[in-house]
């Protein structure tokens, strides 16, 4: 994803007409965008203050790639916070490098800093930013970045954290319509990852709701036993999906059915 982004910065760019860096300095920022941190670093020079926003940004590049991070991500926040021509990309290029390293209260800071323009990949970021907030233990701003993403690849992995703060603000119903649509979303083996969590919440909900009917309740719990039922025996999440349809069974009475669940289960996944 960094390497689109930078990509369609340096297309932003050229398509500007912007002449300031020269042929020299669009060379550079070639060999940026290539990977060749020292080379690009020789034809922009390495002062990182110096020049337009374009040659800030593809010289933070260079210096990222040529393994300077510290001060290329210092270039990024900067060119992110102040707004105009870059801010969008030097933002996403920031978030990446933080989130990757695990450094969610950077994240956070960043975003909130930030007065990015246009960006390359807008649920790239909101996906990253919204999984840094959640991280961080605050569920409800982390559900609207989570919210911002609306398509790719980044949808199912966005709906399926967006399910779960649902889910613990109690609003059962909206995390279960979040995990269906996560689960239309997402490719195999990721989509059996989300309905184990969708029969997960179904079989809490049936069990855990006070004021249920008996009849209520096992209709509940049939449903959720039909979502683990879903997961085949070639996926990864086979044994928890047994284990899910066992206690489901001995909810329902089935003493049998739950034992040998929970039998083939161990011995799928005897750890």
């Amino acid at each position: 994803m960094a390497g689109r982004v930078a990509a369609a910065a340096l297309v932003v760019f050229l398509a500007a007409g912007v002449s300031a860096a020269g042929v020299r300095e669009q060379a550079g920022m070639a060999r940026a965008l290539l990977g060749a941190g020292p080379e690009a670093l020789d034809l922009l020079g390495r002062e990182p203050a110096a020049g337009s926003r374009a040659d800030r940004y593809f010289r933070a590049l260079a210096l990222d790639r040529a393994g300077f991070r510290a001060a290329a991500l210092g270039v990024w926040a900067e060119l992110a916070a102040t707004g105009g021509p870059f801010s969008g990309p030097a933002l996403e290029a920031a978030v990446d490098r933080e989130f990757a390293r695990g450094r969610y209260e950077r994240v956070a800071a960043l975003a909130a800093a930030a007065n990015p323009g246009r960006l390359a990949d807008p649920d790239a970021l909101w996906y990253r930013v919204g999984q840094s907030l959640r991280m961080l233990g605050r569920s409800p701003e982390a559900a609207e970045a989570l919210g911002r993403v609306s398509q790719g690849p980044f949808l199912p992995y966005a709906l399926h954290t967006l399910a779960q703060i649902r889910f613990e603000e109690d609003r059962h119903a909206e995390a279960l319509d979040l995990l269906a649509r996560a689960v239309e979303a997402a490719p195999e083996p990721l989509a059996d990852r989300i309905r184990l969590t969708r029969g997960r919440i179904l079989y809490q909900v049936a069990v855990g709701l006070s004021g249920l009917d008996p009849e209520a309740r096992e209709r509940g719990l049939q449903v959720a036993r039909d979502q683990f039922g879903r997961i085949q025996p070639e996926s990864p999440w086979y044994a928890q999906a047994l284990e899910g349809m066992g206690w489901c069974d001995l909810e329902l009475g089935a003493t049998a059915e739950a034992l040998a669940a929970f039998t083939l289960a161990a011995e799928r996944d005897p750890d």
